[in-house]
């Protein structure tokens, strides 16, 4: 099982925030989370971060509370990762001389499908 590093979670929160351009209050505006609240997890004290707080701050930074905890370097949210895998099975699809259209569309409801989960 691996361990989380709290150290590293609270300086992933604050340096994401800063790459996406968004203020403090604008986080505590996003996210409902109290102020001393907030400010402790982005000090890195973020050993009782429960998971409804990591999804919503993940949420306001428009990444995944696996990135947050470091079990992940991608920053991109779920969605910029689906859409970017889709683009390349779209073009990896329409480069075959083979291609069918059909399965063009069934691997974009495909995709849609994972969206919506």
């Amino acid at each position: 099982m691996a361990t989380i590093d709290t150290d590293k979670v609270g300086n992933r929160i604050r340096e994401l925030r800063v790459k996406r351009g968004l203020s403090v209050a604008q986080m505590l505006e996003k996210t409902n989370i109290p102020k001393p609240t907030y400010y402790r997890y982005e000090t890195a004290d973020a050993k009782k971060l429960p998971a409804a707080a990591l999804k919503s701050i993940a949420k306001a930074l428009s990444t995944t509370p696996e990135y947050l905890l470091g079990l992940t370097d991608d920053d991109r949210s779920q969605e910029w990762i689906l859409v970017d895998q889709f683009n390349k099975n779209m073009m990896d699809a329409t480069k075959r001389k083979d291609h069918n259209p059909c399965h063009l569309s069934k691997l974009y409801w495909y995709y849609q499908s994972l969206h919506k989960r």
